[in-house]
């Protein structure tokens, strides 16, 4: 598994420990993670690219469930920065 791999699944981990807290808590939260993690990929573009696509396969995996609902305000800020 590569070191990208490992930062995904640690950037998952950390925004589905998110999941109940307060819609603003957890948009400010993913805000914090996406700017750490833009430092650990190479290059913010394809940081946001890649949490983007699997936030986006990770809610097509829980479709109809709370989780993908959570997910969908981490999208949210991911999307609101890629601009």
């Amino acid at each position: 598994m590569s070191k990208t791999d490992d930062d995904l699944k640690t950037f998952m981990r950390d925004v589905l420990a998110l999941e109940g807290l307060e819609p603003n808590r957890v948009r400010e939260m993913t805000l914090f993670y996406v700017t750490e993690y833009d430092r650990m990929f190479r290059g913010v573009q394809r940081c946001r690219k890649l949490c983007r696509q699997r936030v986006t396969e990770e809610i097509t995996r829980r479709e109809g469930t709370p989780t993908a609902d959570h997910l969908r305000t981490v999208l949210s800020v991911i999307n609101v920065l890629a601009f």
